[in-house]
């Protein structure tokens, strides 16, 4: 497991809709070398890809600009880790339909907004052990 806590995956987008298939691809890229299982895989893109979404629709709307979403993701332990953060305006309402959906997904799901703006979404999903 010391090799695997090593790897870490690290994106960074500009906030356009047609990316997320990029995004999508290199999570499950990224995953698959953990040896996780194809569930896990989905609910991993699928929250990812809720999280990503609520920047580019959300995030930098009032700013009148087009800003980038960072993807991050790492394992510590058996925890497969993953941020997406903004620079944006910062989130307003941490309850919406997508956020419940990410909590639904994931095992952890922790929500920080910065004082002066940008959100960084944490979500956390358990591998179990793997065999590596």
């Amino acid at each position: 497991m010391k090799d695997m806590e090593r790897l870490r995956f690290e994106l960074t987008i500009p906030c356009q809709p047609e990316l997320l298939k990029v995004v999508r691809q290199a999570l499950a890229a990224f995953a698959t070398e953990l040896n996780m299982t194809i569930s896990m895989i989905e609910d991993i893109k699928r929250a990812v890809t809720e999280a990503c979404t609520n920047v580019i629709q959300h995030a930098y709307k009032e700013m009148g600009c087009v800003g980038t979403v960072h993807i991050t993701c790492w394992v510590n332990g058996n925890d497969f880790i993953v941020e997406v953060s903004d620079k944006g305006i910062g989130m307003r309402s941490p309850e919406g339909l997508g956020i419940m959906l990410m909590r639904v997904l994931m095992d952890e799901v922790e929500i920080k907004v910065g004082r002066r703006g940008g959100t960084k979404v944490r979500m956390v999903k358990r591998m179990g052990v793997i065999e590596g």
